[in-house]
């Protein structure tokens, strides 16, 4: 049993050789690597965080711009439909002062027209009673 448990040197030699490539490959590669790689990691969760932050300002941004945009709609309706009534309302007022000039003017007119008619017929009264006058004295004279 004991020609089974002879120690090789050589085994020995080479588990310690690796242990000690071991320990300088994880102290020369993997540390300054595993360092680097949680700078990196860092940085970018930093840059993301920040990212998100930037794409929070913007969300608010546009959701202030579209309120600001709708609410000038709605004035820019409001304001169109109270200038469209507002045109509307002068619109007729022309149309009354118009209708109410016209009334007046026909009304002059009408007046006009029944003074010449009155004054027409007086003279056709003057002239008929003139003529009747002239006829009978032509009869008689004749």
């Amino acid at each position: 049993m004991a020609e089974n448990m002879v120690i090789n040197f050589s085994l020995i030699y080479q588990v310690i050789l690796f242990l000690i490539f071991a320990l300088i490959v994880n102290y020369w590669i993997f540390r300054p690597t595993l360092r680097l790689l949680e700078k990196r990691r860092i940085l970018t969760e930093g840059r993301v965080r920040k990212a998100e932050l930037l794409q929070n300002e913007a969300d608010t941004i546009r959701q202030e711009y579209e309120g600001l945009y709708r609410q000038e709609q709605e004035e820019a309706t409001l304001r169109l439909s109270q200038l469209r009534e507002a045109g509307h309302q002068q619109q007729r007022k022309i149309i009354e002062d118009a209708k109410q000039k016209a009334r007046l003017l026909l009304s002059q007119k009408r007046g006009e027209l029944k003074r010449a008619a009155k004054l027409a017929e007086s003279q056709l009264d003057v002239g008929g009673l003139a003529d009747v006058t002239v006829k009978l004295i032509m009869k008689t004279k004749g």
